[in-house]
């Protein structure tokens, strides 16, 4: 059972890295700096950036503003 609740967890973490490095690629790809992303999406710099390392997870609806924006 603990094998299985590591993996959860480990699964859950890759999902919300990967979800970040994609919106910071994009971003990049935009050619938007992490500031001036922040201001279309209507976050702060520093919620941007823990969303694009994977720190912070987001809901559907925040996933939506991000895509809007870029």
């Amino acid at each position: 059972f603990r094998t299985w609740v590591a993996n959860f967890k480990n699964r859950e973490r890759v999902n919300k890295t990967f979800d970040g490095a994609v919106f910071k690629y994009i971003r990049k790809k935009q050619g938007h700096t992490l500031s001036n992303a922040a201001k279309l999406i209507g976050v702060s710099k520093g919620q941007l950036s823990k969303i694009e390392s994977g720190r912070k997870t987001i809901s559907v609806a925040e996933r939506g503003k991000i895509m809007q924006a870029y």
